[in-house]
């Protein structure tokens, strides 16, 4: 229900409030009420950023491997091109 005051429509809810506990807490109470559900929107964004983050570190992690095995294949090949190339032991070893 919403009663009408001189400046505007008020909640019921809200002027009962305003009665029974005074206008100084019940600006504490909204105060509250409106930084903790800021806080909680704030939280539910960070949330949503960790997740795209792991799910970004994950497929990182996957690329690095990936990196990683093509490296060593490659190192295998030079130094195997490297050996059939060099044209004494001493050369040869210096492939390793």
């Amino acid at each position: 229900m919403v009663k009408k005051v001189k400046g505007g429509m008020i909640p019921e809810s809200l002027l009962k409030l305003v009665i029974n506990v005074g206008v100084p807490s019940a600006l504490a109470v909204f105060l509250i009420y409106w930084t903790t559900s800021g806080i909680s929107n704030d939280l539910d964004s960070l949330i949503r950023n960790q997740i795209k983050f792991e799910e970004q570190l994950r497929l990182h992690s996957v690329d690095s491997s990936y990196v990683l095995k093509e490296t060593t294949q490659m190192k295998m090949i030079l130094q195997q091109i490297c050996v059939n190339t060099a044209q004494n032991r001493a050369e040869s070893n210096m492939c390793f």
